[in-house]
């Protein structure tokens, strides 16, 4: 019996159906995204567990499904590369040094692959997102810090068909922590990280132009992040390293 869920979990016949799974689930959850605009883009913001208590319904049965079988992806990817390393282990003497590197690239992309799937389910369920209005003087108060807006100043388009005409915008910030207090300006598109969290700075596009622009403070703590861009990173720069292995083997200039 074990045996036999061991092979049902390293089938490469369950990783495609797994896949065609997920890809059906998004497709329906793209549709669901039209009909209840109101419920499903809050997820960005609110943990798992917030949401589901907030907007929870049977129109969520995709979301259900497509959690399922990311977990489902991930016990049989864990399997498949834990079977494939273990043969390729024991075989390790029938090749050079180099071969066998190359052989364990495809293992490796997938380890890195888990680790930022993981990344992303520490995100989904373990995530803090606020989005606070500012103004020059306000003070607000997060959980282990609290911070006070300093001066703010903006630059506008001087342009008469410009529609929107604020152009940048630079905030000062005051950030008082445990260890002491953080001088930070912030602008648009360029945010700043402080320990755990981030920091974005984002205006109502649909404010009318003043001179104060309507501003407000993107707060951000995502334990996640770390091992979604490590996974990424680690995996994209060992795919390119295995397609130039495997274009000069072609080539004949990396004999095994």
């Amino acid at each position: 019996m074990g045996k036999q869920l061991w092979r049902l979990l390293a089938s490469v016949k369950v990783s495609v159906y797994v896949l065609f799974s997920v890809a059906f689930a998004l497709a329906a959850g793209s549709f669901y995204l039209r009909w209840r605009p109101g419920a499903f883009p809050s997820l960005n913001e609110l943990t798992l567990q917030q949401w589901w208590e907030l907007h929870s319904s049977p129109d969520a049965w995709w979301l259900v499904a497509l959690l399922v079988m990311l977990l489902l992806l991930f016990i049989n990817t864990s399997a498949c590369t834990l079977e494939r390393l273990v043969a390729l282990w024991s075989k390790r003497n029938e090749y050079s040094r180099h071969r066998f590197l190359v052989l364990l690239a495809p293992s490796m992309m997938h380890l890195f692959f888990l680790i930022s799937l993981s990344g992303h389910a520490l995100s989904l369920v373990d995530s803090i997102h606020q989005q606070v209005p500012i103004a020059a003087g306000r003070q607000i108060d997060c959980s282990g810090f609290s911070l006070e807006v300093g001066h703010l100043e903006a630059v506008f388009w001087n342009h008469p068909l410009v529609k929107h005409p604020l152009r940048q915008c630079t905030v000062a910030l005051n950030i008082r922590t445990p260890s002491g207090t953080v001088e930070k300006e912030i602008r648009f598109l360029h945010p700043f990280r402080l320990g755990d969290w981030t920091f974005h700075l984002a205006a109502n596009p649909k404010a009318p132009p003043t001179a104060s622009p309507e501003l407000s403070l993107i707060l951000k703590k995502d334990p996640g992040v770390t091992l979604v861009l490590m996974g990424g990173a680690l995996l994209a720069l060992l795919l390119g390293w295995y397609f130039l292995q495997q274009i000069q083997t072609k080539k004949g200039s990396k004999p095994d």
